[in-house]
């Protein structure tokens, strides 16, 4: 960080940070609606505790990182540029060959790992509350 605001400016360092904060509140609250329907739908198909997060995930991530990818590639673009946000949306060509394989491969990755562990153990933590809650009413009883 030093070295860019040395040579490039401090003002460098924030190029990309408007785009980034949209991409950011976009991705997680369309993601959230998302993910939520897509798993009522497939629970018609399966309850299975693997499958069903793990299918939910990776069609709502392969949704929602597809139509945000062209925000992302002028993220990616903006905090690539030297000086204070030098290209606009005129000077960037759409490359969907450039980073779009990579970017979706990593948030599927994170995306089937992290929600079928969630689901998993918030599955468990509520299993465990209602043992326990079922227990005292029938001691106190």
């Amino acid at each position: 960080m030093l070295h860019i605001a040395k040579n490039e400016g401090v003002m460098t360092l924030s190029n990309g940070l408007k785009s980034s904060i949209l991409i950011a509140v976009s991705s997680h609250t369309s993601f959230m609606f998302l993910y939520e329907n897509v798993k009522k739908w497939i629970s018609k198909v399966t309850e299975h505790p693997v499958l069903l997060p793990l299918s939910s995930s990776l069609t709502t991530r392969i949704a929602v990182t597809s139509i945000l990818f062209p925000l992302d590639y002028f993220r990616t673009m903006q905090q690539s540029a030297s000086g204070v946000s030098k290209i606009g949306l005129k000077e960037i060509r759409l490359n969907l060959k450039a980073g779009y394989g990579p970017l979706i491969a990593r948030d599927l990755l994170f995306s089937g790992v992290y929600w079928v562990s969630i689901e998993n153990i918030r599955s468990a933590i509520m299993s465990r509350l209602r043992e326990n809650v079922i227990f005292r009413s029938d001691f106190v009883c």
